[in-house]
Formats: C-alpha cells, sequence, structure tokens
C-alpha cells in the first residue's frame, strides 16, 4: 500500500490534540478513503530570560535594568510576549553600597515555558571630596584653626557617617 495523509490542520499551538486526519491508502486500481485518529501533544518550548547585571553609585537612582532572551524557534523573537518581564530590585537611592538581587517576573508568551535568571545590582560608593580654604596668619603667630568643607553628601548623610574623621595641618 502506499499512504497518503492530510496534515494541513495538524495544530502548532501548544495543548492536547485528538484530530480526525484523513489518510488515502493506494494498492492498484483500489484507493481506500479513511480517518485516522492522531493523539498528539505540543509541549511548551523552554525560553529563558536572563536580567543583565548592573551597578550605579550610592545615592543615585536605580538605572533602567535590562535583559536578554535565549531560546526563540522558529524565527520568534520578543515581539510574541503578551507581556513583558516585571524587573525589579530591593535597592533603592538609600541602600547601603553592596550587591542586590535584580529579579524578573511576569513575561508571558505563547508556546513557552519562561524561566528566569537573576542579575546582580552593584552599589558602589560614591566620591567625598573635602577640601581646606586658604588661610593666612602673621609672622610668628601660631596656625588657625584649620576649617574642612565637605562636597558629595546625599541622602541627608551628613559627618555622622564618617568612621574616621579627616584633619587638617601644615608644617
Amino acid at each position: 500500500y502506499e499512504a497518503e495523509v492530510d496534515l494541513s490542520n495538524i495544530k502548532k499551538e501548544v495543548g492536547v490534540y485528538n484530530e480526525k486526519i484523513p489518510i488515502k491508502l493506494t494498492k492498484g486500481d483500489y484507493v481506500i478513503e479513511a480517518y485516522v485518529i492522531f493523539k498528539y501533544t505540543i509541549k511548551a518550548a523552554p525560553l529563558l530570560v536572563t536580567v543583565n547585571d548592573a551597578s550605579r553609585v550610592y545615592g543615585d537612582e536605580n538605572p533602567q535594568f535590562t535583559y536578554t532572551v535565549s531560546g526563540f524557534i522558529n524565527g520568534d523573537d520578543s515581539s510574541i510576549f503578551s507581556s513583558n518581564p516585571n524587573i525589579t530590585t530591593t535597592a533603592t537611592k538609600r541602600s547601603d553600597v553592596g550587591t542586590y538581587k535584580i529579579t524578573a517576573s511576569g513575561c508571558t508568551a505563547p508556546n513557552y515555558s519562561i524561566t528566569y535568571k537573576p542579575g546582580i545590582l552593584t552599589v558602589t560608593k560614591r566620591t567625598l571630596s573635602v577640601s581646606v580654604g586658604n588661610y593666612a596668619r602673621d609672622y610668628n603667630s601660631e596656625n588657625p584653626e584649620f576649617t574642612l568643607d565637605y562636597t558629595g553628601f546625599v541622602n541627608g548623610d551628613d559627618l555622622r557617617v564618617i568612621d574616621t574623621k579627616p584633619y587638617a595641618y601644615t608644617s
């Protein structure tokens, strides 16, 4: 027998299907037209959303977080997302220097099973500038008391956050 099967109605979306598939069997002068009940499952393809690492300086706003996606098939790209990933971190502009997890969630795409890989936000130290003004004194007089000027404090911080305070002197 030679068989001719029409698969034009086969579904391509994720799901479980019972399809009645037409089939033609040919032998000699005879053609037998029949149907085959075809049960099949189409499983979701794996898709990985990876949050890219980021960094910022203490006291700054968090940057715009980005992500990459791997695992698309059949020419698909992120335009098929029903909703884009929601990317968040617990770090705020007041968060201390250190590292914080950046997570993604809530992304949906037809025919894909989505998993997430978190990124890391690194909060780095802010530069604090300390300067001493210009001073004058009379010859053979004691040096004046030097005053330090600080610039760069953020988040309401002040001298109290400095563990070892600098001092100014001259020979």
